[in-house]
């Protein structure tokens, strides 16, 4: 217990974390307490035989090894602590070996300890080169014996007790160090099986442990017809926080996170880690225990702000929620169910929980086959363009511009709805590429209509850009390069992006559009009414069009609130000389409301559904 107080207290806390590190820091302190405990021993046995140099030397050699110490704990270096104690004990023991006849002395056994230590002190090359070095230091104190050069006579005039006592030293350090290194492998095994269960940062169990337990405590569950519900906890924005105000920030706020769930643990309850941002909380509770105001008040708790190095941070939690029996029989199944809950709450909103229903596994299940097929799904070819035209309003004969959409269809899945694979592609990091796709599909497209005479500068193709490319330094020049490689003339492109991405950086993302209206391309606001974005805003946004989101288009009727909406929307638009137009037109009846609101132009499935290539060729062909 004395031995790991002092290693706790002695090892910077960085190198105790690393379990590899940690174990040749124990070995290095172990071998510089030997050193200062046997140094004033022989320095002691020196001074009784008169050699008061030698006895000076030692103690030298002991202040070093006191030096070593503090020194590790500023330079925070196993190497430079390691060569300073290899250093000054090849130092003292050359110098002892010459001064007591060379190779006659026991100090040249000694000096055989040092590559030995080297590797015990945790490196083998390291210990090679001492080898190498020893070996040197021993060659050349033969040539000094064997050579006629001068090597003084030992001032001991009876060196039977000091070399007794040297060899009972060398073996009192032998047995030190394998004494070291045995607790050393001990404490090693001891670490290793506190990690395969622990978490070394908060100290809480871990999903292997969770695993491991959880059958013992179904089976006391079962005795007592009590029932367990596990609560899957992710931390929000936790991703965010870390990149944005760093690591250290980022694991003090987890450690707040434990003590706020610690301090609301239900009786008997187990609070796990069991991912970066992920927790368990296993609850065992009646049968008939209601568990919702009990995460109501968790979800409350976790919102506090959290105040950690002097700044504030403001997080929340979103809770998965499944039970045993009815959502899983055991650790794994259970621990799926509450995985897809969580999914569920994150998608709807996050500071959120859900239950575990039975409909969501098939729609998770859909979820992770769609996650592994898309990364193929552009090397297979398996994405196609669709073709949606927009009409003026006023003439629903004529086409004014031409949206384009991107379809999957897997062997798997079958048809994919872009609405299923373009959130999941935006999270996995894929969504640039299938952007890059469409516009270089959707250019070369333009340009065989341009030399079919098919499309005239009146004719946009409607290109959409999501938020995370908005945020690609390279957009810019990917455009423009795109433009160029298919003959592109940029009157014939909108580029569109939605409300909502317009909300965080709206500064840089200004800056971003009008970079890219430089190009002679027209943009456009998608989905217009959803974001909540400051209308301040619209009036620094470099657009040409706005397009009213189809979600008040849907229940649009002469009486209804949407109506005023709709014409408020219209009338801004115009007054900002501004054009409009609408999604979602369904129905004879929105059409005509729109009309008389002074829409600008409309698209919706009542004037054509998106349209395969050869449908939307004859299409433009017959308006030509």
């Amino acid at each position: 217990m004395m031995l790991s107080y002092i290693f706790n207290k002695l090892i910077p806390s960085q190198i105790l974390t690393n379990h590899y590190l940690a174990t040749i820091a124990k070995n290095i302190i172990g071998t510089l307490f030997v050193g200062i405990i046997i140094c004033p021993v022989f320095a002691l046995v020196y001074f009784y035989l008169n050699f008061y140099t030698a006895t000076y030397f030692i103690l030298l050699l002991a202040c070093v090894f006191c030096l070593d110490l503090i020194l590790f704990q500023y330079l925070k270096s196993i190497f430079i602590v390691r060569e300073i104690i290899l250093v000054g004990s090849a130092v003292v023991l050359t110098w002892l070996m010459i001064a007591l006849e060379g190779l006659n002395d026991p100090a040249a056994f000694w000096l055989l300890i040092l590559p030995l230590l080297a590797i015990f002190l945790g490196s083998v090359m390291s210990g090679i080169i001492w080898g190498v070095i020893v070996s040197v230091i021993l060659v050349i104190t033969h040539y000094l014996m064997y050579a006629h050069v001068y090597i003084p006579h030992s001032p001991i005039k009876n060196p039977l007790n000091l070399q007794i006592a040297s060899l009972i030293g060398l073996n009192f350090v032998m047995i030190s160090i394998a004494y070291l290194f045995e607790r050393g492998k001990k404490e090693s095994l001891e670490q290793l099986q506190y990690l395969a269960f622990n978490d070394p940062l908060t100290g809480l169990k871990n999903r292997a442990y969770f695993e491991k337990e959880f059958q013992n405590i179904i089976v006391n569950t079962n005795v007592k017809k009590e029932k367990l519900i596990l609560l899957h906890i992710d931390i929000d924005n936790f991703k965010t926080i870390n990149d944005t105000l760093g690591h250290d920030i980022g694991d003090l706020l987890l450690l707040e996170m434990v003590k706020r769930f610690k301090a609301y643990l239900l009786k008997d309850a187990k609070l796990a880690r069991v991912g970066g941002d992920e927790f368990f909380i296993l609850i065992k509770v009646a049968i008939n225990y209601d568990v919702t105001d009990y995460v109501k008040n968790l979800l409350e708790l976790s919102k506090a702000p959290y105040f950690l190095e002097n700044q504030e941070v403001v997080s929340g939690i979103s809770l998965g929620i499944a039970s045993y029996p009815k959502d899983g029989v055991s650790a794994k199944t259970l621990a799926r169910s509450a995985d897809i809950a969580l999914s569920e709450a994150k998608i709807i909103g996050k500071n959120t929980f859900r239950f575990f229903l039975p409909h969501l596994g098939k729609i998770e299940n859909r979820k992770l086959l769609i996650r592994y097929e898309l990364p193929l799904a552009i090397k297979k070819s398996e994405f196609s363009l669709n073709f949606q035209p927009q009409f003026y309003a006023k003439n629903v004969n004529k086409i004014e511009g031409i949206e384009i959409l991107i379809r999957w269809n897997n062997p798997t899945l079958g048809s994919v709805d872009s609405a299923d694979f373009i959130p999941i592609a935006e999270n996995i990091g894929l969504i640039r590429m299938i952007d890059m796709w469409v516009l270089d599909e959707a250019c070369r497209q333009l340009n065989l209509w341009n030399k079919d005479g098919l499309v005239g500068e009146d004719i946009k193709i409607c290109i959409n850009i999501s938020a995370p490319q908005l945020q690609n330094l390279n957009l810019v020049k990917n455009l423009s390069d795109c433009f160029k490689k298919y003959e592109i003339n940029t009157n014939n492109v909108e580029i569109e992006i939605t409300e909502t991405s317009l909300i965080s950086n709206q500064d840089s993302a200004i800056a971003m559009l009008n970079e890219i209206k430089k190009l002679g391309v027209s943009l456009a606001i998608d989905d217009f009414g959803t974001g909540y974005s400051s209308l301040s805003y619209l009036t620094k946004l470099p657009i040409y069009i706005l397009k009213i989101d189809q979600s008040f288009i849907k229940i649009l009727t002469d009486k209804s609130e949407n109506a005023i909406i709709v014409k408020t929307i219209i009338d801004l638009a115009h007054d900002l000389k501004l054009k409009v137009i609408a999604e979602g037109v369904e129905t004879i009846e929105q059409l005509k409301i729109l009309q008389n609101l002074d829409c600008d132009f409309v698209q919706g499935y009542y004037l054509s559904h998106p349209l395969n290539l050869e449908d939307i060729e004859v299409l433009l062909r017959k308006s030509i």
